[in-house]
């Protein structure tokens, strides 16, 4: 791994941007301090594990619908006779 030399290229140097310093931001702080990091993973880790026991599964979810629908078979009848002894006496239902 190469190392950042301010004297090859000034442009690197953390004095003129400290945006650029390799000891600042929270990845080379998790680096530094590996107790941190192993706990954070393990939170991450044993919150997965909770959250995968909880979660609600169905094969077939409960649904209700406002729709109802009916087949009666009534062969030979005509659409009056139909409405008249069939829809009218299920609607009023």
């Amino acid at each position: 791994m190469e190392t950042i030399d301010p004297q090859t290229n000034p442009a690197l140097d953390p004095a003129i941007d400290p945006a650029l310093d390799p000891n600042k931001g929270i990845i080379s702080w998790f680096a530094r301090n590996h107790v941190a990091a192993n706990l954070l993973m393990y939170v991450i880790i044993l919150t997965g594990i909770f959250s995968a026991s909880t979660i609600r599964t169905q094969l077939m979810p409960d649904v209700q619908l406002d729709v109802i629908s009916i087949d009666v078979p009534f062969p030979g009848a005509s659409p009056g006779e139909v409405e008249s002894g069939v829809v009218t006496r299920i609607e009023e239902a």
